[in-house]
């Protein structure tokens, strides 16, 4: 790729958008989650109860 300096306004704008996308692109996005984690967080969610918003306010003042 050629130095920043010798871009056009518009390679130079796509050039800073990449460099940025990458400093802040969340390191674990490539990543798949197992299949035997995700049963996990399934049937764990399927157990608890969900608790309402009110409940919630009322116990915890």
């Amino acid at each position: 790729m050629a130095q920043p300096q010798q871009l056009n306004k518009e390679e130079l704008e796509e050039f800073i958008e990449e460099k940025i996308f990458e400093l802040v692109k969340d390191p674990d996005s490539d990543l798949e989650l197992k299949e035997g984690f995700i049963e996990k967080i399934k049937k764990r969610k399927q157990e608890e109860a969900d608790i309402p918003h009110s409940e919630i306010l009322e116990n915890n003042g």
